[in-house]
């Protein structure tokens, strides 16, 4: 039975204004087909079948996408009325994950062609509490920031760091033991990358912390008019996926 996914899609997508004031930023266009699709090929192609989008902003709209949605996995939509974080939306669904002992959590405002299968079975393999999806950034200074050990352990995570510390950047796509649920403080909003990981992270010998995976193939965070401009030209010009 494959892990399940939380597909985190609330955000109003400010940066893309006037395009997602119509339209929520999950369902933006790329390449003729909506964000959203390309996570869910990429979802089924590696065998999850059960998947939940937590959305705010034009929430009718994900709902009626989810209805029409082809791909063979059971998908759910859940309206955050509050803005509750990225891991306030996680903790939040806790009864969806059921007694699943490991799921996903998915930045859906990232194009990716992660290898989904290979990050599973680095997971297995240490035991740890999460793998993050990692990608090397030009702009460490706009990213979320993670030092590892030799064995991939991370001993560090900085948000926007103000001095170069690195560059492997927080990829916004994580496999997450449900151990780590006891751990988010219970208020809101909070957050994964600031309120989470920080006091997850270190180099004990234990085995049971976080651990950054590689990703090898594409990933762009479309978060921004350039960079959405960018995966229209890398779509068009046969780059992804």
């Amino acid at each position: 039975m494959s892990e399940p996914a939380v597909l985190l899609a609330a955000g109003p997508g400010t940066r893309l204004r006037p395009l997602t004031e119509k339209v929520p930023k999950c369902l933006v266009p790329v390449g003729g087909r909506p964000m959203l699709d390309w996570w869910l090929e990429l979802l089924v192609r590696h065998g999850i079948r059960r998947a939940l989008i937590a959305t705010n902003h034009l929430a009718e709209q994900v709902n009626a996408y989810a209805r029409r949605q082809a791909f063979p996995l059971a998908l759910d939509v859940v309206d955050e009325p509050e803005l509750l974080g990225t891991a306030g939306a996680v903790r939040a669904q806790a009864e969806w994950l059921g007694d699943a002992p490991d799921f996903w959590v998915i930045y859906v405002d990232n194009l990716s062609s992660a290898d989904l299968t290979a990050m599973r079975s680095l997971h297995k393999m240490h035991g740890g509490l999460g793998t993050l999806g990692v990608y090397k950034t030009p702009v460490p200074h706009e990213c979320g920031i993670v030092q590892t050990a030799p064995d991939g352990r991370i001993v560090r995570f900085v948000e926007k760091p103000k001095e170069f510390i690195g560059n492997l950047a927080n990829g916004g796509l994580y496999l997450l033991s449900r151990e780590i649920l006891p751990r988010i403080p219970k208020r809101t909003p909070v957050d994964f990358a600031r309120d989470v990981f920080p006091g997850l992270v270190g180099a004990s010998p234990s085995g049971r912390g976080l651990f950054a995976w590689r990703i090898e193939g594409y990933h762009l965070d479309m978060g921004t008019w350039d960079t959405y401009r960018r995966a229209e030209r890398d779509v068009a010009e046969g780059r992804f996926p």
